[in-house]
């Protein structure tokens, strides 16, 4: 994991998320476990995903990543 994203939040409709380890192999992100939110504004820390999935987040409106702040 080389990103800096301390959360992933969904902002989507459903009361429930989940996206499955074959759904993540199928766009190409290996290594990558089934997730899942629940309900709108859940949060996953963002340790819990591989970069190719962080990449995916960056490109669906249904999710915001949450940075982490950088020391001082």
């Amino acid at each position: 994991m080389s990103h800096s994203v301390q959360e992933v939040k969904y902002n989507g409709i459903a009361d429930l998320r989940t996206i499955s380890k074959a759904e993540w192999e199928a766009i190409n992100v290996t290594g990558q476990d089934a997730v899942e939110w629940r309900g709108i504004g859940s949060s996953v820390p963002g340790a819990k995903f591989v970069d190719g999935a962080i990449d995916y987040f960056r490109t669906d409106p249904e999710f915001d990543l949450v940075m982490e702040k950088s020391g001082a």
